[in-house]
């Protein structure tokens, strides 16, 4: 456990950071047990795609990682067949990534089970528990979103 978040004295910020890594390690470890199961990185890429067709620039900068790096796990999932590159007609210096109907499907079957994880790691807070979790995590949600 870590020292900052046994600390009642935490900053919201480092007691976020914290329970997002433990929630990040969490579903990893409960990925791996899928014989079907792809890298974390790769299903964020997934989740990317489901907003729409990208080039693989667009992609690194979105996931903060270099195109090199993000064209490594696109090739994955191309070889996969969850991920299509297509070059358009009206501009052949471009690449574009989009999903598959398979890898949308991926997707979806993959948030279905990150929601499930989530789900059963918090049964056992009670009712008014989950109710104020609900409330900050919308308050954070709007506030990210703006």
């Amino acid at each position: 456990m870590n020292d900052a978040a046994l600390d009642n004295n935490a900053s919201t910020e480092s007691s976020l950071f914290y329970a997002l890594h433990l929630l990040h390690r969490s579903f990893s470890q409960n990925l791996r047990h899928e014989e079907d199961s792809i890298d974390p990185a790769q299903i964020g890429i997934l989740m990317s795609l489901a907003q729409g067709p990208l080039t693989l620039t667009e992609l690194a900068r979105q996931h903060h990682v270099t195109p090199p790096t993000a064209s490594r796990s696109v090739n994955l999932l191309v070889k996969a067949g969850l991920v299509t590159r297509t070059v358009p007609e009206d501009n052949r210096r471009i690449t574009l990534l989009a999903l598959t109907p398979e890898g949308n499907n991926k997707r979806i079957v993959l948030r279905e089970r990150a929601e499930q994880h989530v789900s059963d790691l918090l049964s056992s807070l009670s009712a008014d528990e989950r109710d104020t979790l609900d409330t900050s995590l919308k308050l954070l949600i709007d506030t990210l979103q703006k």
